[in-house]
């Protein structure tokens, strides 16, 4: 079973370098897109199309041990940041506007799902309101598809 584990890292208090933090992060991405088996340009417009087949085309030129230490330089440049803004730094590009309050993600919270209790951030509500707006009321039957994977997945005991 796959579980997403998201690394929070401290944005810089100004918005520009804020923007460029999130910037860095993309380009990084894009690099190692260069290492994918298969890159499915169709959901991209023409610029995204030339910015991602510009970065995929050079990152498959750098060794992904190198991209990995891209990633982490970038995660690890606002360490000593005073604002109070956090992101997801590991997390898909597309997902990268996705701010939360380090009051939200400080202290964490029990919680009950299922049979099990798992930790979560003190900031639960918030953090979901950001990522997903109105997250209590589910999309329309015809959005309701999978998005990770159309596969099933066979569990053998």
């Amino acid at each position: 079973l796959w579980v997403d584990l998201f690394i929070i890292d401290k944005l810089p208090a100004g918005k520009s370098a804020a923007a460029m933090t999130r910037f860095l992060h993309k380009a990084v991405y894009g690099l190692a897109m260069g290492h994918r088996y298969h890159l499915d340009f169709k959901k991209y417009s023409l610029p995204h199309k030339i910015f991602v087949g510009g970065l995929a085309a050079v990152g498959r030129l750098i060794p992904m041990r190198a991209i990995f230490a891209m990633q982490r330089a970038v995660a690890l440049k606002d360490r000593h940041s005073k604002g109070s803004l956090r992101y997801y730094s590991n997390y898909q590009p597309d997902f990268l506007y996705v701010t939360v309050e380090k009051d939200w993600c400080d202290q964490v919270v029990d919680m009950e799902f299922e049979d099990t209790r798992l930790m979560a951030p003190a900031g639960w509500h918030e953090i979901l309101t950001e990522v997903y707006g109105d997250y209590m009321t589910p999309p329309p039957k015809e959005q309701q598809v999978p998005t990770h994977s159309g596969r099933e997945i066979e569990v053998f005991g």
